[in-house]
């Protein structure tokens, strides 16, 4: 052993995570929607994951800094009236419906990027059919439709990253307007914000209706904050 002058610095060996395999679908689940970690565990144990949450919530405390600093160093930009909206879509929780089933409940968001005016409608789907119904209540509350609406990476408009889903580019040709796609950190969208917003609502006093009463209530309070 080659004499030095002053003890070799111990190093502790890196050791392979259960997380490894499944950081990058954690990374861009997160940077699409900001989901919890209770969330984002909850999608990949059925895909194998044996670790625990405190792992994936430590991990998931890794990405938040740099999503905060990128929507610091994000610009504005400021549309045309008429020009563009964008859609986001929130997980609000599981709760009770009139029969006493839990079921997820989902908020839609649509605004518009001129006046920042909202349409909120919250549903317990996130298919195609409920996103083409969001969209005709959202286009009869403001009176008409944007020239291009902007999506994130959602796979009901979005097959892959140049690929429009059929059904809804039949819909967005039916009704005249341009869906766009919206890369993660490139700008701070307001439906995004607005769908943070909303995320911690209470909507347990209106879970007892059926389904369609409360999706209309919700009409009223979009209406409300917009």
């Amino acid at each position: 052993m080659l004499r030095t002058d002053s003890p070799p610095e111990f190093r502790t060996p890196d050791r392979a995570s259960l997380l490894d395999p499944f950081k990058p679908y954690l990374t861009r689940r997160f940077d699409e929607h900001e989901l919890s970690a209770v969330r984002l565990h909850a999608e990949i144990v059925p895909q194998g994951y044996a670790g625990s949450l405190h792992t994936v919530r430590r991990f998931l405390a890794t990405l938040r800094p740099m999503r905060q600093a990128a929507a610091k160093a994000t610009l504005r930009f400021e549309t045309a009236p008429g020009e563009q909206a964008q859609v986001d879509w929130t997980h609000c929780g599981r709760h009770l419906d009139a029969s006493g089933r839990e079921v997820r409940i989902y908020a839609f968001v649509m605004v518009l990027s001129f006046s920042r005016m909202m349409f909120v409608r919250f549903t317990d789907s996130m298919g195609v059919e409920a996103l083409v119904d969001c969209h005709r209540h959202a286009f009869e509350r403001f009176g008409g439709v944007t020239a291009k609406i902007l999506y994130n990476n959602t796979k009901e408009v979005w097959l892959d990253p140049a690929t429009l889903n059929p059904a809804f580019a039949d819909f967005a040709a039916h009704h005249g307007f341009a869906p766009k796609r919206c890369r993660a950190y490139h700008y701070s969208a307001p439906s995004a914000q607005a769908a943070d917003t909303l995320q911690p609502m209470n909507l347990a006093p209106h879970c007892g209706r059926r389904h369609h009463e409360h999706n209309g209530h919700r009409a009223n309070v979009a209406r409300n904050r917009a």
